[in-house]
């Protein structure tokens, strides 16, 4: 893939576009009712946890996971548990001090067809890829395919459904569909850390059998 890509998807891996955080996956195995078809909903990483563990054992999970069991969709075809999440809460990201490397400051939420992003969609050093990237190994020249002008724009709103693709940034048509998605962020926002924890050295690989160890990333 060229710079992480997801073609024909928008942006790519230091990008909170659909070229930046859409997957594919798929399932196998005994119980698995429903086969050889594309499920379409609408699912999360943070899914798989309370699925297997719960839908697909038969163990008690939390209630306050972020992860919601869809074994019946996964293994029945049903539609999916999930209509919406959190894409990410950076609004204070940015005066970090390591922000040339890993600063965000990004608000996204996606519910339904709707996607908002709030700031810059893309981690500092990829500020300026808002672009779609050709597939490897093809006879064109492998550089960014140019986006239209959108820099400087602090609101994005699209259409998933309609426009997969992002190439058409409808927050000034839709103001009631911005302000509705920027409401149900308010919660996120009132837990989410806006600090950056401080290095800790207990987290060095030499006391580790030389692995890094949770705190590192």
């Amino acid at each position: 893939m060229t710079q992480a890509a997801n073609w024909p998807y928008r942006g790519d891996k230091g990008t909170y576009f659909e070229g930046g955080i859409r997957g594919v996956a798929f399932m196998s195995g005994k119980g698995i009712k429903k086969t050889g078809y594309s499920h379409y909903g609408m699912f999360h990483i943070s899914d798989i946890y309370p699925t297997l563990l719960k839908g697909m054992l038969g163990i008690s999970v939390a209630d306050n996971l972020d992860g919601i069991d869809q074994w019946k969709p996964m293994s029945e075809g049903a539609p999916s548990n999930r209509d919406g999440f959190l894409i990410t809460v950076d609004y204070d990201m940015a005066d970090l001090p390591r922000d040339d490397v890993l600063g965000a400051n990004v608000t996204g939420y996606r519910q339904g067809d709707w996607k908002l992003l709030v700031g810059h969609p893309a981690f500092s050093y990829t500020y300026e890829e808002f672009d779609w990237y050709p597939p490897a190994y093809t006879n064109d020249k492998l550089v960014p395919i140019k986006a239209p002008a959108e820099h400087g724009v602090d609101i994005f709103l699209y259409n998933i459904a309609e426009d997969p693709l992002e190439q058409h940034n409808v927050a000034e048509e839709f103001p009631a569909k911005v302000q509705e998605l920027m409401d149900l962020i308010k919660p996120y926002e009132a837990t989410a850390w806006n600090f950056w924890p401080e290095e800790d050295p207990a987290c060095d690989p030499a006391l580790h059998k030389d692995f890094w160890s949770t705190g590192w990333c």
